[in-house]
């Protein structure tokens, strides 16, 4: 009886070595697949901060267009201005020119 005792024990002994074995096994795959997707996280935030760098960088040279677009078109608004005044101006000159013209040729001292 003792005798089937300890061969019930050691057959216990060897299934619970297999079953660890087993664990060992299945623990060590766990860490190596846990470890490729920390590596790819890893690689995934790497690439994500340096596509966000390079977005900010593009963010911040459109912000720079932006401001210079909008500075040349204030200084075109105004040489707008600057040019609609004298047209104004040579307007009023013309029209000055041609009532005096017409006085002129009212009173008969210029022919027509």
């Amino acid at each position: 009886q003792a005798h089937a005792l300890r061969e019930g024990e050691q057959r216990r002994a060897v299934e619970l070595q297999a079953d660890l074995a087993r664990w060992r096994g299945e623990l060590e795959r766990s860490m190596s697949e846990l470890t490729r997707v920390r590596d790819a996280h890893e690689r995934e935030r790497e690439t994500s901060a340096a596509e966000g760098g390079a977005l900010q960088t593009t963010v911040e040279a459109l912000r720079t267009a932006v401001e210079e677009l909008q500075t040349e078109g204030d200084a075109l608004r105004g040489e707008r201005d600057v040019i609609r005044q004298q047209v104004e101006e040579q307007r009023e000159k013309l029209s000055a020119v041609e009532t005096t013209l017409q006085d002129e040729r009212q009173r008969g001292t210029v022919l027509a």
